[in-house]
């Protein structure tokens, strides 16, 4: 685990299975529209660290809050096309509405996009690791989130505190709380349906 200074702590949120997340202020870029520019996420045998900000990066340095959009719409599709449930369709339905506000917010321009890689061959995904340049994001390979790895609950929650701290201008506010708003149904979806998955296991 990347040891982080307390100092640089702004925030610690865990999931509802106890794994962690902590958002740090290290480095953080002058006018980030976040108070925070870092996720240390606790992948249950280490940590995996994230650069994020709201805007697109031109450096390329970080993950946008619409590059993680992607990943997570591409994580939702790949459960969906799995096991084709209801909670499965409800989540990547919210994931869309939010990754179409954001797309609005930012006045219709591409939000950008993410390839995507082979994990684990004892994965049930056919890809288990998200790429954005230089920078891979790898989820957990199992449906459950019990492996290490990202677990999707984290990668929402990342997400919803994105647009929940964002400070935009006001003109932009409506489609921020929109997105959220849905990333928050997206993870109360998401918890039901882990919670559904291991009490069938």
């Amino acid at each position: 685990m990347i040891h982080i200074n307390d100092d640089d702590i702004v925030l610690r949120r865990d999931t509802s299975d106890g794994r962690f997340l902590l958002f740090t202020s290290t480095d953080l870029p002058a006018g980030c529209a976040l108070p925070w520019s870092g996720v240390m996420i606790d992948t249950g045998g280490d940590g995996h660290g994230l650069s994020v900000r709201l805007d697109p990066d031109p450096t390329g340095e970080a993950w946008s809050a619409g590059i993680l959009l992607h990943a997570a719409v591409a994580r939702a599709k790949a459960e969906e096309e799995r096991r084709l449930a209801p909670l499965a369709v409800e989540i990547g339905h919210h994931l869309h509405l939010a990754l179409g506000a954001e797309r609005r917010r930012l006045g219709g321009t591409s939000t950008g996009g993410v390839s995507l890689g082979a994990g684990p061959p004892n994965s049930v995904y056919p890809w288990t690791v998200a790429i954005h340049g230089r920078h891979h994001l790898p989820f957990c390979g199992d449906a459950e989130g019990r492996k290490d790895g990202v677990a999707m609950e984290q990668l929402l929650m990342v997400l919803e505190q994105i647009f929940t701290d964002a400070k935009v201008p006001i003109q932009h506010q409506r489609w921020v709380v929109i997105a959220r708003d849905h990333l928050v149904a997206a993870i109360a979806a998401e918890r039901r349906r882990v919670q559904h998955l291991r009490q069938s296991s």
